[in-house]
């Protein structure tokens, strides 16, 4: 038999496997390896990424598998970065050889990617290869936003500093006349989140569900492709759930941490909500986190806790949701209503109402009288706050806000708190979203409720946006036309630097009210930044690997190896830290725990283990403990931490230098995940590879 089979143009080994079977049953196998290849073979040498200024070598290895030596030309067309002799390259490659020629190429500041095309040609042979490397800001870019309603006119004024680069940057405002349509930038950042945990994998998901829900009943338009994304991303989301889950049955905040029953709880609403929303869910997961739950119900109570009654509540309400309530203990935490905080009362009321299937139990009600007393009521709306603080919980204002928001949009929609609460929740955004992902996601959540229930406002009203005198938006909203938010841009050149910008939005007409929401991206060039220390110090320092004494080093050859140390001193106990370190764009990282990485960085790290151990004084864990999550990535490590107690923390990771060049290395740095106001960088700093080999 003969069987003709297109290779794509790829330049690699291809196997081909047949089987046959005759028809009285003898059975045989072959198999041969083809590989493909060209006479004349350019392979690219550069880095994985580039940093706006960054001078690299640019490099091709040029093999010649013909079986006579070829006079060859070589040549480098590049966008996006610039240099002094871009002239092609001449050289005589032997029979067999392989020849590396290099340019010297500096990345424009203004440069959003660097395109390289490299050529060679050896009389009728000829080879070409482009890449596009993504080029980074060399930069620490600053944003500040706000939100509001809309009812007649609103003024916000924007201050910029003089010393940002005024081509880049830009003042963003969306006018959103549809509550729908307000609530997308937050389910876009939702989506986009770069770093993978319980929380973000649930966040992801679950107002999202709630968001298809209220656009199906009220027959709303689905401009961003939400349903149909939806499947995907919600199987996607359960494959990594149920590879977080412990063997206890609850979760952590990274895989391998400890389980927590706050997380516990909202990844099972995450559960029983795909699956009443008809998405296939494991049993077997969900029964197991149910056990989990009700075995912390069994715990006996910790005075010295007091927010444990808040959690408590949650469990329970997430336990009904799940269709394994309990009424008994609903009642009764109902009846010791003075230990729980307004986000208690409001999981509670949910619970009870679910479990007794009575929006009018009068414990319930005594729950929402509770809530009504407690209510903050001020001129951008109304809002709830809980006098104890729970790190641990991700709990903020904002979130307890939007909590009690959903009880009483569930349990008495009419509430006439509900409007106002809205009204506050919509201004609290910031870019569209809200501080944190778990703020984000019980605010989607009581605004899609509130959605279903209530429907869309319908308005008749026409709206102008006015910067600086100079009209940049119109727009008229009449009944179901004109619903689509409007996104407009002002450039940072067009804007006064060290003055006030003013932005006037009016709206003139009835019907239901104007959400806008505004931010400003402004790139302050690193080398102008220094080191913030805002409840947090980071830290990191370059030291060549085999140097015993680890001095400091911001220059390094091609082959060296580099012990990177990220230091992190923390005046108070955190919980939820994230700390992101960029790389010099000439060095790769080096994954100790791969089985292709060499034998002598393995012993390496486990040195700096032990080292980190021996000096961990008065400590029960290594100082790497805590660091429940690290991620290599291209340009980055990702380092992800449930709890940090009080007092200096320490991490160690190597680099491979490669690319000799002058690099400019980005700062690093740390934040709390569910409270951004604490957090610390780095400032900017420049790295030197050498092309010499020691």
């Amino acid at each position: 038999a003969q069987v003709s089979v297109p290779l794509p143009d790829n330049l690699t080994t291809w196997r081909l496997i047949a089987v046959a079977a005759t028809q009285d049953t003898l059975v045989g196998s072959a198999t041969t390896d083809v590989v493909t290849s060209k006479p004349l073979l350019v392979r690219p040498a550069t880095p994985r990424f580039l940093v706006a200024g960054d001078q690299v070598l640019m490099e091709a290895i040029v093999h010649n598998y013909t079986d006579q030596a070829a006079p060859t030309e070589v040549s480098l067309e590049a966008q996006g970065l610039s240099t002094d002799d871009g002239a092609p390259r001449q050289v005589r490659i032997p029979a067999g050889g392989s020849a590396k020629v290099g340019w010297r190429l500096t990345v424009a500041r203004g440069a959003e990617a660097a395109v390289l095309t490299f050529a060679a040609s050896a009389g009728g042979d000829a080879d070409r290869v482009q890449l596009t490397l993504p080029v980074k800001r060399y930069a620490s870019p600053e944003t500040t936003g706000n939100a509001g309603v809309v009812r007649d006119a609103v003024q916000e004024i924007v201050e910029i500093p003089g010393y940002v680069d005024r081509e880049r940057g830009e003042l963003t405002i969306t006018a959103e006349p549809s509550l729908a349509a307000g609530m997308a930038a937050g389910l876009d950042y939702l989506k986009e989140y770069p770093f993978e945990c319980t929380e973000t994998t649930v966040s992801r998901f679950l107002p999202r569900l709630a968001a298809a829900r209220a656009i199906t009943k009220l027959g709303l338009p689905d401009p961003t492709g939400l349903r149909d994304e939806l499947p995907g991303l919600v199987a996607r989301s359960l494959q990594r759930l149920y590879s977080f889950q412990n063997q206890d049955g609850g979760w952590g905040w990274c895989a391998r941490d400890q389980s927590e029953p706050a997380l516990t709880a909202y990844a099972l609403l995450g559960l029983s909500q795909a699956r009443q929303d008809g998405y296939a869910v494991d049993e077997g997961v969900v029964q197991r986190a149910a056990g989990y739950l009700r075995s912390y119900l069994d715990r006996p109570s910790d005075v010295e806790d007091p927010t444990r009654a808040d959690t408590r509540a949650f469990v329970l309400y997430v336990l009904a949701a799940a269709g394994q309530g309990d009424l008994g203990r609903s009642t009764l935490l109902a009846d010791q209503r003075e230990t729980l905080g307004n986000r208690g009362k409001a999981w509670a009321a949910l619970a009870l109402a679910t479990v007794a299937n009575d929006r009018g139990h009068a414990g319930v009600q005594a729950l929402l009288s509770d809530l009504t007393t407690a209510a903050l009521v001020s001129n951008t709306g109304t809002h709830w706050e809980d006098a104890r603080t729970d790190h641990r919980s991700m709990i903020t204002n904002t979130s307890t806000t939007a909590i009690v928001l959903e009880a009483l949009v569930r349990l008495n929609s009419d509430h006439p708190l509900v409007d106002n609460g809205v009204r506050w929740l919509m201004a609290a955004r910031q870019e569209g979203r809200w501080r944190s992902t778990y703020e984000t996601s019980w605010s989607l959540l009581a605004l899609t409720d509130f959605l279903e229930v209530r429907g869309e406002t319908r308005g008749n009203y026409a709206y102008l946006v006015m910067v600086n005198d100079r009209q940049v938006g119109t727009g008229r909203v009449e009944g179901a036309r004109g619903l689509e938010p409007q996104r407009l841009v002002v450039a940072v050149r067009d804007l006064l630097l060290d003055e006030e910008n003013r932005v006037n939005i009016a709206r003139n007409g009835s019907g239901g009210p104007l959400y806008y929401t505004m931010h400003l991206q402004y790139f302050p060039d690193a080398e102008y930044i220094e080191s913030v220390s805002e409840g947090l110090s980071i830290a990191r320092e370059y030291s060549l690997a085999d140097d015993e004494d680890g001095r400091p080093v911001q220059e390094a050859r091609a082959g060296d190896v580099i012990k990177a140390t990220i230091t992190l001193v923390a005046p108070q106990d955190l919980h939820f830290v994230t700390v992101e370190d960029p790389f010099p764009a000439g060095l790769e990282p080096i994954d100790a725990s791969l089985k292709t990485t060499s034998r002598e960085f393995q012993e390496k790290l486990e040195a700096e283990r032990r080292k980190g151990m021996e000096e961990a004084r008065g400590e029960d864990r290594p100082y790497w403990y805590y660091w429940g999550q690290a991620e290599l990535r291209d340009d980055r490590l990702a380092l992800m931490a449930r709890f940090l107690p009080k007092g200096v923390h320490e991490y160690t990771y190597f680099l491979q230098v490669t690319r000799p060049g002058e690099y400019r290395v980005l700062p690093i740095r740390a934040y709390e995940q569910y409270f951004p106001e604490v957090w610390g960088r780095s400032d900017g700093s420049t790295f030197t590879v050498q092309e010499e080999p020691r």
